[in-house]
């Protein structure tokens, strides 16, 4: 197994500290215990072998295992439990839009820019974001690369340009699988509001809370995905996946203006841990 500081200047090159574990018949778990002083470390294993015990090895050597038996490829699932200590300090800061922004558009970009930000700095991606699609897009026909050279005209009013157009997420969630990296259209055209959806990805574990729904709305979440607020507890969507990000479509096309009712209510968005372990 090795480790890796998060902090770069620390350690420039992995440390490797090798480990050896029994497992006992009938388990299959075991646990390696880290100091507390590792706790800003990023580990992974290198290299990883099971050996197996007495009895089997013996009965290789002495060849009494069925030949067949013995070729045929055996296949386990394994995973790695974490650990959050403090769930709660996990996920710091609570984002609050100001009220001067008027362009859902907007709403994505500073909400990006402010969980990018405050992303722990343990963790390879932020914990939520949001990016957009075209329902016209069908990958089975075309790349987003090629589709994006056919519809620049109509999204931006000019030819696609990578200097002006690409990269407009945030860098820590450029690498996710199936994330658009392209600006938003900037051309406010009816039909092609029609086929655009937001979508709200969520880091595995992780919760993110909406004070009001209107901003919701107008970026074209319906009111059966938003759910109901319960009391004073704010409107959740939660990723309780443990592997991946959960990227959420919105049902219907947004505005490209917040409505004047909802920018009365101030947004305010956190991001929790669902489970300690």
């Amino acid at each position: 197994m090795s480790r890796k500081r998060t902090h770069e200047v620390a350690f420039s090159e992995p440390v490797t500290v090798p480990f050896k574990k029994r497992i006992p018949a009938g388990h299959a778990n075991f646990t390696i215990e880290v100091p507390k002083s590792y706790s800003d470390m990023r580990f992974f294993f290198s290299s990883f072998y099971i050996t197996p015990d007495f009895y089997s090895t013996e009965a290789a050597l002495e060849e009494l295992e069925d030949p067949e038996e013995a070729e045929t490829p055996i296949v386990y699932e394994m995973g790695v439990k974490n650990v959050y200590p403090k769930k709660g300090d996990f996920y710091t800061g609570s984002f609050e839009l100001d009220k001067s922004v008027t362009k859902t558009a907007q709403v994505m970009t500073k909400v990006n820019a402010f969980f990018e930000g405050h992303k722990p700095q343990i963790c390879l991606s932020l914990g939520t974001f949001f990016d957009w699609t075209d329902e016209r897009f069908d990958a089975e026909m075309t790349t987003w690369d090629e589709f994006m050279e056919i519809m620049a005209m109509e999204y931006y009013g000019e030819a696609l340009d990578k200097n002006k157009h690409y990269n407009a997420l945030p860098v820590s969630a450029r690498s996710i699988p199936d994330v658009n990296n392209y600006l938003f259209p900037t051309e406010e055209v009816e039909d092609l509001r029609e086929n655009i959806r937001f979508r709200l990805s969520i880091a595995p574990n992780t919760g993110t809370y909406f004070s009001t729904d209107g901003h919701l709305r107008a970026m074209g979440f319906t009111q059966d995905q938003i759910g109901k607020r319960i009391g004073r507890q704010k409107f959740a969507f939660k990723n309780e996946e443990y592997g991946y990000f959960e990227m959420i479509y919105a049902d219907d096309a947004p505005r490209f203006d917040i409505p004047q009712e909802s920018l009365k209510n101030p947004l305010k968005i956190d991001i929790k841990v669902l489970t300690s372990v």
